[in-house]
């Protein structure tokens, strides 16, 4: 069954047929921004809210800031550990293959970053290994700045509604600093694709690495933070509990493993979690803004990668 799959993941992501996917996913992308702006239509035009709009050109500098970021680190995976040290061609693969969230599950997405670097002479397994690197990089680096920022949420709100997750991260947070430990990175990389790393690791890269990705936490806590202000006051006292609150919302919905209608897990997670300090309406608002930003970034770095 699960060759099966890989087959038909391959045949759909090459040649004439990895165009046609990814004009299918940009007007999928495009049917979801339009579907989220006409069903919250009247949640945008029922609330009075103050309009700042230079916060608009702050909330999109800190997404291009973080954007690059996630990308080059990406990148920085590749050459080290596939081989592979171009650039162009890694981000290339990553912003298409970025496309392939839209669609339920993570395999897609994998699977179509292994299709493109199998065409490159990186096995599938590595590019695998890769992507679950980066994804346990992303969770651990999300978990510790949730965690240092719990401080400055329990000292202004009631904790009741965040305890189990600070719970679950902090005991998954020594599993995933584990993982990324180079020498228990080395004997999984062995383990699973049954050959060496490019390059042994070294703790000083796992280092680097784990501070760009907490780099990319504390950007898109500064672009939520952004968005907020651009529709009311907040003061900047509040920037460290909104980079925890972005940061936990985020780490929950890597770890989740369901989405539930229009909204993701991180969307409902940051309605929640914005509720303690905005009102309910404007929370709503402020998830559905960031989820057309990230689209619309997504959306537009995918179709600008095809003159790269």
């Amino acid at each position: 069954m699960i060759n099966r799959v890989k087959e038909i993941a391959k045949y759909v992501t090459t040649g004439w047929r990895r165009t046609l996917l990814t004009i299918v996913m940009v007007l999928v992308s495009l049917l979801v921004i339009a579907r989220i702006i006409i069903g919250n239509w009247e949640l945008f035009t029922s609330q009075e809210w103050t309009f700042e709009p230079i916060w608009i050109g702050y909330a999109l500098l800190f997404f291009l800031l973080d954007f690059g970021l996630s990308l080059y680190a990406w990148h920085l995976l590749v050459s080290k550990y596939g081989g592979f040290n171009n650039f162009k061609i890694n981000t290339k693969i990553s912003l298409q293959s970025n496309l392939a969230r839209r669609i339920p599950g993570s395999f897609w997405y994998v699977a179509s970053r292994a299709v493109m670097y199998e065409e490159l002479g990186i096995t599938k397994r590595t590019t695998s290994m890769l992507s679950a690197l980066e994804m346990i990089f992303f969770i651990v680096s999300g978990g510790l700045v949730s965690l240092v920022t719990i401080p400055f949420w329990f000292s202004r709100h009631d904790s009741s509604q965040i305890t189990n997750q600070v719970l679950w991260l902090a005991i998954l947070l020594p599993i995933g600093l584990l993982l990324v430990h180079p020498k228990v990175f080395q004997a999984l990389w062995k383990r699973i694709t049954r050959e060496e790393p490019f390059i042994e690791p070294k703790l000083s890269d796992t280092s680097i690495w784990l501070g760009m990705y907490l780099g990319t936490w504390l950007l898109g806590g500064l672009v939520l933070y952004s968005l907020i202000r651009v529709f009311t006051e907040l003061p900047a006292g509040e920037l460290v509990m909104v980079i925890g609150i972005w940061s936990l919302a985020g780490t929950i919905s890597l770890v989740g493993f369901i989405t539930i209608s229009v909204f993701g897990l991180r969307e409902l997670s940051l309605v929640l979690l914005l509720s303690t300090i905005l009102p309910l309406p404007l929370a709503l608002i402020i998830a559905v803004a960031v989820r057309l930003l990230w689209l619309s970034g997504e959306l537009l770095s995918a179709l600008l990668s095809f003159r790269l």
